[in-house]
């Protein structure tokens, strides 16, 4: 319960064993398991977590100033494509490298889905930032999670600091 395992032979993906218990009979006849495979477990009971903080915010152009920080929670929705996308060439997955993968993913997803300050786009003031980042839903990171077999189920991004604190700020500074 609260697992599911690939069973991989010859860095080929055999078979996804979903939550529950299964049966696997070791062996080298016609519908046993080869000794030699190996299983990858992976938790279905808890997801992927991801902050950003404002000692490690979000940077989404070089032309915007703004930082963006917030939290997003992702699924293996569909383990095949989870394997193929980031486990296929590893023999064994290290958890911390793969997490950086995932966090470069939802990072170039976002930096995408918002196009800020792209040479075509210019840079948008903070309240339209403030806008389109409270507009955001799991269901906007859709078409570039899908493919590698991820889904997002909670995601809260803001900007660092709220915009009435940056205008604030560029009025003292103009005084």
């Amino acid at each position: 319960t609260g697992q599911m395992a690939l069973l991989i032979q010859d860095k080929e993906l055999k078979a996804v064993y979903l939550d529950g218990a299964h049966y696997l009979d070791i062996g080298h006849g016609t519908h046993q398991v080869p000794a030699d495979s190996s299983l990858v477990f992976l938790a279905t009971d808890q997801g992927i977590n991801l902050t950003w903080s404002s000692k490690a915010p979000v940077r989404l152009s070089e032309h915007l100033t703004e930082s963006l920080i917030g939290s997003c929670s992702l699924i293996v929705d569909a383990p095949a494509r989870f394997y193929h996308t980031f486990l296929e060439t590893e023999k064994t997955p290290d958890p911390e490298f793969l997490l950086r993968l995932i966090d470069q993913l939802v990072r170039g997803a976002l930096e995408d889905l918002l196009g800020f300050g792209s040479d075509e786009n210019p840079a948008p003031g903070p309240g339209e930032i403030q806008s389109r980042l409270t507009r955001l839903t799991p269901a906007d990171l859709a078409d570039d999670l899908a493919p590698c077999g991820l889904a997002c189920v909670n995601l809260a991004v803001y900007t660092a600091a709220p915009p009435v604190e940056n205008e604030y700020e560029r009025e003292v500074r103009h005084e």
